[in-house]
């Protein structure tokens, strides 16, 4: 939330320390956005693949690329998340909305301990810990019985 803040860009590309983009994906991405205005509402679903080519949690957008429009329609990730989740929450938003374009042939490989892509560490162990998925369940439950409201961080 507060990087999205920070910045001044209208398209946000989500990522993390262990997602290696492919080769001319920003390129890639310009031909997908197309024709669209950038104050449009878009999100842009990539294909997220394990280090050998598998499939990492395929019905979930779990690196958002989207434009500043949406997010700023569909507020900030809920602060209350400890860790694991808002992905869940994020990826009903845009479906519901009808803000997805699928494009699979931009592939990030996402090199995560669970795949084989790189040893655990303390941050995995501190977002793996029982009350983070507790949050998550009761946040998801909590948000889709409300209609997902839009979040207001001060």
């Amino acid at each position: 939330n507060n990087t999205v803040r920070c910045s001044v860009g209208t398209v946000i590309v989500s990522g993390n320390d262990d997602l290696f983009p492919c080769e001319h994906w920003d390129e890639r991405l310009l031909e997908v956005i197309g024709q669209r205005p950038l104050d449009s509402e878009f999100v842009i679903k990539v294909r997220i693949a394990a280090p050998d080519g598998a499939l990492y949690h395929d019905g979930l957008i779990t690196h958002a690329i989207l434009s500043r429009a949406y997010y700023e329609r569909i507020g900030p990730v809920d602060p209350r998340y400890l860790g694991y989740g808002c992905d869940d929450e994020f990826t009903e938003h845009a479906y519901r909305d009808g803000a997805v374009i699928e494009a699979p042939d931009i592939v990030f490989e996402h090199r995560h301990w669970s795949n084989g892509g790189r040893p655990r560490d303390v941050l995995d162990d501190h977002n793996g810990r029982p009350e983070v998925w507790a949050m998550k369940d009761q946040l998801n439950a909590e948000r889709r019985a409300s209609g997902f409201p839009k979040v207001v961080i001060p």
